[in-house]
Parts: structure tokens; sequence; C-alpha cells
């Protein structure tokens, strides 16, 4: 080997090792970056010499692809917890004592007690004032639903625009690494980027990804569908009912279409189309009972006559279930004339203080099955008490299924997770281990150049 040949190796070898140690400078520093992804560096042998030939980035396709599917489908859950969450706080469990549940058992008391007193005022306007908060009570749980359905009306629309700003990030992102030498450590940095991304994609909606050696990106959607890739992106649109992509239908939560099946954007579909609507479907039936079940126990009543709960102060068309449960009222002539609870709210003469017949009448409400709708999904026969019990408990039972779900597979995603960071995250002590390496790879080359130099010195003092 020649003097020149020595110091090309020499040199190179220097050149080598200081960028290996940049680059283990550099994952300590972004060893609490989020996303960044641990870079290695390929050594090479030219003739001649030493050269870095490209930065490996530490990934696995597999584990990304699940830790993205896990996020999406706990997602989904979280969404439909967190959504019914203030509205189930409001409705409370069977058992409490601000839920539906507990106001018709304090109504039915308040006519128990009138029964057993029927002349008394007080017991009288106590139990009228059972029936109004019975009728607060469902009022307020049927805004809270309909506050519900706006939030996420609203939601939805901004995440379709969320969405949107991702996938063309992702198309820029292609954009960016087609002007980066594949293996160079600016396209692992954009790679990383680009990893962030996706990830923060999966949060909203589940896909499928096909990517090169140089992190150029395919993005589809669950149908097949190509989202995102070098030269395409398509935009989300929404109509307020259906999702398509370049004019292709995949609204979440329907399956006459392949839409997306998992993420927030999924969770809230669920809940607009599905969750929702059966809520208040099952609101509106409580109050058709609570109207039909107490004027056809009324005997004072004619035709087309309101009793004691009401359309909105009249006698309901039994067509517009609709809404039924915010226009629920009670006869406003019950505050002024108390005696009608007694009499009948079709009577129109004060009747017998001490006549209890209709008072029964009422009270025989409670232990008569009563006919629901059958989309509240309830069962079309059982008693209000039946009804009203089993509407809180499974109401109750969606949000908490969705918050044990979330939880169950937050176990699972924690521990893929966990892989993938081992995989691609950084480790101080590795990496400080590694610079021994450097230093002593760069101290051997130092003393070859050294002895090189100290070689031509001589020769050259013996010319």
């Amino acid at each position: 080997m020649g003097l020149g040949t020595g110091l090309t190796i020499a040199a190179t070898g220097l050149r080598a090792t200081q960028t290996w140690a940049d680059t283990i400078a550099r994952n300590i520093a972004n060893a609490t970056t989020e996303g960044y992804t641990r870079k290695d560096v390929e050594l090479s042998t030219l003739s001649g010499g030493v050269t870095v030939s490209a930065f490996n980035r530490d990934v696995s396709s597999s584990l990304d692809r699940m830790t993205r599917a896990s996020t999406a489908k706990i997602a989904t859950q979280d969404t439909i917890a967190s959504t019914l969450e203030g509205y189930t706080s409001l409705l409370g469990q069977p058992d409490d004592e601000t839920s539906p549940v507990a106001y018709l058992t304090a109504f039915q008391t308040g006519l128990e007690t009138l029964a057993a007193d029927p002349s008394s005022a007080v017991a009288q306007r106590s139990a009228i004032e059972t029936a109004g908060q019975l009728v607060s009570a469902i009022n307020a749980a049927s805004s809270a639903l309909s506050s519900v359905s706006t939030d996420t009306e609203k939601q939805i629309q901004s995440q379709v625009t969320e969405v949107n700003d991702l996938l063309t990030k992702i198309g820029e992102m292609n954009t960016k690494l087609t002007h980066t030498t594949e293996g160079s450590l600016d396209n692992g940095d954009l790679q990383d980027e680009m990893g962030k991304l996706l990830d923060k994609l999966s949060g909203y909606v589940d896909f499928s990804v096909s990517q090169t050696t140089a992190g150029l990106t395919t993005v589809y959607a669950p149908n097949g569908l190509v989202l995102v890739d070098s030269q395409t992106t398509l935009q989300l649109g929404y109509d307020g009912s259906r999702l398509t992509a370049g004019g292709t239908d995949i609204t979440p939560a329907d399956s006459t279409v392949r839409g997306f099946n998992e993420g927030s954007l999924s969770g809230l579909f669920e809940l607009k189309r599905d969750i929702l609507p059966e809520f208040a479907a099952q609101l509106n039936s409580l109050a058709a009972g609570l109207i039909t079940g107490f004027s056809s126990a009324d005997a004072s009543l004619t035709s087309g006559q309101a009793g004691l709960f009401t359309d909105n102060g009249a006698a309901w068309d039994g067509v517009s279930l609709d809404g039924l449960a915010a226009r629920l009222t009670l006869n406003p002539d019950a505050s002024s004339n108390v005696t009608l609870i007694r009499d009948g709210f079709g009577a129109t003469v004060e009747g017998e203080a001490s006549d209890t017949t209709q008072i029964n009448a009422f009270l025989a409400v409670f232990d008569s099955d009563l006919s629901f709708d059958a989309s509240a999904g309830l069962g079309s026969s059982m008693t209000l008490s039946e009804f009203t019990a089993q509407m809180v408990a499974t109401q109750q039972s969606t949000r908490s299924d969705a918050e044990s779900s979330s939880a169950t597979l937050a176990v699972t995603a924690e521990t893929i997770s966990a892989s993938r960071e081992n995989l691609r995250g950084v480790n101080i002590d590795d990496e400080m281990q590694k610079l021994l390496m450097v230093q002593q790879g760069y101290a051997a080359n130092s003393k070859v150049l050294t002895s090189l130099i100290e070689m031509m010195d001589t020769l050259l003092e013996a010319v």
C-alpha cells in the first residue's frame, strides 16, 4: 500500500467516523422528540477508502400498521364514550334520585298519597308537582340529547376538514421526498415527518398504506380507494349525511358501503346515524307512553281533549313522535285547578272530595302493559316503570361499554406501542456505547494518519 493510498484511507475513515458521531449526537438530542426514529449509518468500502453510503431508520411496517389500527379502534370508542358522558351524567343511573326512573316513582308515590286522602289540596298539588318534575326530567334529557346531536354534527364537519388537511400534507410530503436522495439524512427526517402525519391520521380514520424504500406513501381507504399517492390527493366531502371521496361513498357506520370502520370520525358517524337517533326514539316513546297511558285512564276526557300529560298543551295526534319528549308538558289547567288530578282533566265541575275512582285509574297505569314504538329498540309492550328503567340502563350501558372497550383495547395498544418504541426509539446507553466505538475508530484512523505523516517527514529528511 502506497503512502497516498494510506492517506486516503485514513482521511475517509476520519470523515466517516465524524459523520457517525454526528448521527449519534443527533439521536441523543432527539431522544425525547415525538415521532423521531433512530438513525444508524451504513458504511461501505470503496477502492482507496470508506464512506457512509446510507442512513438507516429502525422501523417495522407491521408494528406501524398495528399501532395505527389500535389507535383508530381506541379513538372510535373514546369518541362515543366522551360524547355521551355529559348526557348520561344528566340521565343518571336507574337508582339515582335524579333519573327519570326516580321521578316516575315519585309521581306514583304522590298519587298513592293522594289516594289515601283525596280531599287534601296539599296532596293534590304534590301529585301534580311530582308529575311536573317527571316532565322536566324528560325535557332536560331531550334538550341535552339535542345538544349532543348538534355538537356531533359540528365535530364531523370539523374533523372532515382536519382529515383533508392531513391528506394534503401527506401529498405535499410525498413531493418533498421526491426531491431527496434515498438513504440520505434529509430523506430519513422527512420519513419521520410522514410517519407522524400517518399516526395523526389514524386517530380520525382507518386506512392502509404502501410505501417505497424512499418513503413515498400511498394511502388507501378501506374500500381500496386511493386517497393519496405521489400524483393524487383526494379530499373528503360531507353533505350533512354522506361522506365521499372523489365521488365515491365512504360513509362510516353504513353497512351498505365499504366506508371507514374505525377512528373518531367513524365514532361520530355511529353516534349520528345509530346511537343518538335510538336514544331520541326511546325518550319520545316514553313521552308517548305517558300521554296515551294517562289519557286512556282518564274517563272524564272527550275525543281530542288533552289529559294530564300533553303534546305542548294539546292532545297528541299519535303520529308526530319525533321531538315529542321536548314537547311534553303538563296540562296547562293542572296548576290552576289542582282538583283535576282527582276528578279528571275533562271534569267541568268539582267532584266528590272522597272519590278515589280516577286516582286509582291513574295508579292502574303503572301496572298496565303499554304499547311502545318498536324503533326504540326496547320492546313494544311493557309497563312504564319497566320501559323507563330499561331505557336508562341501556343508554348508560352504551357509554360504559364504549369506555370499557377503549380500556381493553388500550392494554393491547400499549404492548404494541412499547415494541414499536423499543425498535425505533433512542436508548441513550446504546448510543453512548456507539460513541466509544466511534472514538476508537477515530483514534485508529488518526494514528494511521499520524504515522504516515511521520513516514513522509522521514523520507523528506533523507532526501
